[in-house]
């Protein structure tokens, strides 16, 4: 089957060249779409200018074929009997003086008899310019009424009117052709309803596009290879533009919705990150503190591991015998510890706690230990007379602060 869908699309149109019953020039135009299997006949519209065509035919990218059956086109019905098949035989039977260079020809054979029509190529060629610069797409053309032969065997009648004429059969074979006027006969072609106007136009679009052919002798086959060529390319071109435009569609989709998903996860890769710094940070901070710690701690142990027990010693030893210790303590705290604050503290002092029965050998034993040189400076404090025989009392003793 000649038909392809993606060459030709569903949708195809024809064009009649014709004249009424009045022998004025008219166009009948006829469009056809295919659903399924079935054609259906879309519009039917006749003008009686050009110009009146050309301004309704929008249609982009739609199949066009063209019948001359005008009073440019000349048809005869001429007898094969006495022919003896050789090309160009049957035209100069019919037209002995006509040179094919200037003339584009049909013939359709039957077995007796062969329905000859020639058109001037100048004329055709004029018309086609004119179709190709108003962007309508012609892939063929034919001449005169004999493609009505093609859809004989769907209407199976002795009489067939077209356009302009009155043709009848005999059997499959053209008996003779007459000029008709005024007719306005239908006909069912296979289900598609059809005026006697738009028989022709039909019977293009079956020959051109679908597996409906009957035997034409012609010398145009190379001017209709070259509109069938250009069409094809453009309808290609233009699916092909298309299927591009969608390719490309749809990879700028993917690439956005790559794009979305790894910007979405670039952010949380970033957010991520930005934790850990604050995580980073924060435990930079406690390590600046565990160090501060740390060292204040290492301080501690260092004193305690130098002098101190020297100084408590030293402090002990110098005590009178009246006197009793009770506790003491070296660098105390000045507050309490509280979270997330300094440690405050009284640095190289000593708190003496104790008891004494006369206040006077607290005084005494005061003074001998300011007299020592490690000692910077001794006050008393909280002396209370709890009893008659006892003083409670606290020193604070500071040291002279050296190296460690």
């Amino acid at each position: 089957m000649k038909f392809s869908n993606l060459k030709y699309g569903n949708i195809f149109t024809a064009i009649e060249f014709t004249f009424d019953a009045e022998g004025n020039e008219c166009i009948n135009y006829l469009k056809l779409q295919k659903k399924k299997n079935e054609l259906i006949v879309v519009e039917t519209v006749s003008f009686t200018k050009l110009d009146e065509l050309l301004m309704f035919a929008k249609d982009t990218l739609v199949p066009t074929c063209i019948v001359f059956n005008n009073k440019n086109v000349i048809t005869k019905l001429v007898s094969l009997i006495s022919l003896s098949g050789r090309k160009n035989e049957v035209i100069q039977s019919a037209f002995p003086n006509i040179s094919t260079d200037d003339f584009f020809y049909e013939v359709y054979k039957g077995k007796e008899k062969g329905l000859v029509s020639i058109v001037r190529k100048e004329y055709v060629n004029k018309l086609l310019r004119l179709f190709k610069e108003a962007k309508m797409n012609i892939v063929a053309f034919y001449l005169g009424n004999g493609l009505v032969k093609n859809i004989f065997s769907y209407i199976s009648k002795e009489v067939i009117y077209t356009s302009n004429s009155k043709i009848y059969f005999e059997g499959n074979e053209f008996l003779s052709i007459e000029e008709s006027k005024g007719n306005s006969k239908g006909y069912d072609v296979n289900g598609v309803e059809l005026s006697c106007e738009n028989l022709l136009g039909f019977s293009s679009i079956l020959y051109f596009f679908f597996d409906v052919i009957i035997p034409i002798e012609s010398n145009k086959e190379s001017c209709v290879k070259a509109l069938k060529e250009e069409f094809v390319k453009k309808r290609l071109f233009s699916k092909g533009l298309m299927v591009s435009l969608i390719f490309l569609f749809l990879l700028f989709l993917v690439n956005f919705l790559f794009f979305s998903h790894y910007t979405t996860e670039i952010q949380k890769v970033e957010g991520e990150l930005s934790s850990l710094k604050d995580n980073k940070d924060f435990i930079e901070e406690l390590k600046t503190k565990r160090e501060g710690k740390a060292a204040l701690i290492n301080n501690f142990n260092s004193v305690l591991e130098s002098k101190i027990s020297w100084y408590v010693d030293e402090i002990a030893y110098r005590v009178p015998s009246s006197i009793l210790l009770k506790e003491i303590t070296f660098q105390p705290l000045q507050k309490k510890i509280k979270k997330e604050k300094e440690i405050l503290y009284k640095k190289n002092v000593f708190v003496v706690e104790g008891e004494a029965v006369d206040s006077y050998e607290i005084s005494k034993w005061v003074d001998e230990l300011a007299k020592l040189k490690w000692v910077d400076d001794v006050v008393v404090n909280d002396l209370e007379n709890k009893t008659r025989q006892k003083n409670s009392f606290t020193l604070f003793i500071t040291i002279i602060n050296e190296k460690e």
